[in-house]
């Protein structure tokens, strides 16, 4: 992954918030191309429909717990989920 730094231990706030601008994309475009609603996922993830609308808005972030929850709702390998992520990354970088 592509990750622009302060030093060597303290990635930039620039970069941190691409991460979270491309989880939200991700998220957004997995669901649609699913063809499912906002509560129709939440209900499958036993989750409430406000936490899924809070998560593609980056109101609130997603833990790596309920991400995985949603990419196996999603029929989303978590992996492929990363490399979509380092992508859309990479080509906001360049």
């Amino acid at each position: 992954m592509t990750v622009l730094y302060f030093n060597k231990r303290k990635p930039l706030p620039h970069a941190i918030k691409l991460a979270e601008q491309s989880i939200c994309t991700q998220l957004i475009t997995l669901r649609t191309n699913a063809g499912i609603s906002q509560t129709e996922l939440a209900y499958r993830c036993g989750l409430y429909p406000h936490q899924i609308k809070q998560y593609e808005t980056g109101a609130i972030k997603i833990s790596a717990n309920k991400l995985k929850v949603i990419t196996d709702t999603l029929n989303c390998d978590i992996g492929d989920f990363y490399d979509k992520i380092k992508n859309l990354i990479q080509e906001k970088v360049a």
